[in-house]
């Protein structure tokens, strides 16, 4: 009980209502003939169509209002759906939002406007391309320093900056409140979770929701699906460094090794945002059985996992498994071209889009 209070006494801004809905996925389960298949439906955050990365921001927000922070930094790529979210929650908070966007083309194009960039450029967000690599020390080095320059740019014209990164110790204490929200509705449904199955990029969702899981003593497995963002030895230890950061923020007792964190990246497929035809029959799968989108990025490399561990046994027939919906919708519109080939069964012109290098 004081674990949980510690979680839920930590500062929020409001920028959703909760709970999200906890839904069984009974098409799907019947399909697939495993264990039974719960969703947490994320994607339905009222915030610029939804994602668990709100859960993260309200507490960050929290923490840039108590500064009186008028302008809000982040790094992102040109079509990352955080970057989204962050300017929907500084424009619902009053503040700017300035976004360093990784362009590994060296070409931005602001006439071509598809799923995240066009809501970046309707929620009136600042764009400030950097050229690099978006997975190298370089590409990062050069959107850091980018972000640092700004913000001193900033801070000289009287203005008051504050950067939103995820490694962010409050990200992950803000994520670790949608364990408590989730055994809660469990419990109502006489439901008892085995498996908390995600998917899994940088890990500051991971740590938050490992964190949640372990220090309230659930029981609950929190298996993350890496989708090749990067090497799993290095999101790995990066999930336990932000779980440990967060546990001791909120003074829990709490700590985890990169050993201990379940991240499966088998099904990773041509690497981080490439689309092939696994991808595509999982998006349909849930979307035929359930009505339920998935993005081809994030929560479709998730699901392939899921459905991937059913069907080799991983899970026992009366298990009850959780698959927590991240959201990132808008990622599916920036996909148009090889959707639209690959559901007439033609070659698409790319599997992997230009802006993800």
């Amino acid at each position: 009980m004081d674990e949980i209070m510690k979680i839920g006494e930590l500062p929020r801004a409001k920028l959703s209502s909760w709970p999200t809905p906890f839904e069984r996925l009974t098409n799907l389960s019947k399909h697939l003939g495993g264990p039974n298949i719960f969703i947490k439906r994320d994607d339905l955050i009222s915030l610029a169509f939804g994602g668990t990365k709100t859960r993260g921001l309200e507490c960050v927000f929290a923490d840039a209002l108590a500064k009186r922070a008028d302008t809000i930094i982040t790094v992102c790529s040109l079509h990352g759906n955080l970057s989204t979210q962050v300017a929907a929650a500084a424009r619902k908070l009053g503040m700017q939002a300035i976004i360093i966007a990784r362009d590994p083309t060296g070409y931005y194009p602001p006439h071509v406007l598809d799923g995240n960039l066009l809501l970046k450029r309707i929620l009136g967000a600042v764009i400030e391309p950097v050229t690099g690599e978006k997975n190298t020390e370089s590409g990062r080095a050069a959107a850091t320093e980018r972000a640092q320059k700004i913000g001193e740019e900033l801070k000289e014209e009287g203005r008051k900056p504050y950067l939103v990164v995820e490694n962010n110790p409050l990200w992950a204490a803000g994520i670790a409140n949608a364990i408590p929200e989730l055994v809660s509705q469990s419990e109502e449904e006489d439901i008892d979770i085995g498996y908390l199955v995600h998917t899994s990029a940088y890990g500051a969702t991971q740590a938050g929701l490992v964190l949640g899981a372990t220090a309230l003593e659930t029981g609950i497995k929190v298996i993350g699906i890496a989708n090749g963002y990067e090497p799993k030895r290095v999101v790995s230890s990066r999930i336990a460094e932000i779980a440990n950061a967060s546990a001791q923020l909120l003074g829990l007792n709490f700590s985890t090794s990169a050993e201990a964190i379940t991240l499966l990246d088998d099904y990773v497929g041509e690497g981080y945002g490439t689309i092939d035809q696994f991808t595509l029959d999982t998006v349909k799968l849930v979307a035929e059985t359930e009505g339920i989108f998935l993005d081809p990025v994030y929560t479709a490399r998730g699901m392939l996992g899921l459905v991937n561990l059913i069907r080799t046994r991983y899970f026992k027939r009366e298990d009850n498994v959780v698959f927590i919906h991240t959201g990132g919708l808008p990622s599916l519109f920036g996909y148009r071209e090889p959707l639209t080939a690959m559901l007439a069964s033609r070659e698409p012109l790319w599997t992997k889009p230009a802006w993800i290098r």
